[in-house]
């Protein structure tokens, strides 16, 4: 995070390692549906940084696989959307973070962060790897060389 991202970032989602290492993305979603981020008011109805916020997915039933398909080309005016700027800007609640990584990262409910592909029965399948996005033209020396291929929409239906 801390290379690829700028601090206002990173710094948001280091806190929650532990968190996020520990707990099932179904736990944290759930959270997301029930408040805005960690509970410490007691539910008392008022305050700031608690579950006395409004649940950051709603009440609607929206969960965070829907709030990214809502999406177009990596945003959204969903305000769940959590892009890098919002991200920035938030509190950084775990609710809001694991936001983050699903619609930036593409980290979704299969993602464990142990290198390897799964699953959604829990087999593991091939190695995984997260890199940055750069531009073909900037990766030197990698022998790499564009293939013409024909391709049609309906060839891989």
């Amino acid at each position: 995070m801390e290379r690829s991202f700028p601090a206002a970032v990173a710094s948001k989602v280091a806190p929650h390692l532990a968190a996020l290492k520990s707990r099932s993305f179904e736990d944290i979603e759930g959270e997301a549906r029930r408040s805005g981020g960690e509970c410490s008011c007691g539910g008392s109805g008022s305050g700031s940084g608690s579950c006395c916020d409004p649940p950051f997915l709603g009440t609607d039933g929206a969960d965070y696989f829907a709030v990214k398909e809502a999406s177009k080309g990596g945003a959204s005016p969903d305000p769940r959307y959590m892009s890098e700027d919002r991200m920035a800007a938030a509190r950084g609640t775990l609710p809001q973070v694991r936001g983050f990584l699903y619609n930036c990262l593409g980290l979704n409910p299969l993602f464990d962060g142990e290198g390897w592909t799964k699953t959604e029965d829990g087999k593991r399948g091939i190695k995984e790897y997260l890199v940055k996005n750069v531009r073909v033209d900037s990766v030197g020396g990698a022998g790499h060389r564009y293939l013409p291929m024909n391709v049609k929409i309906e060839d891989l239906e």
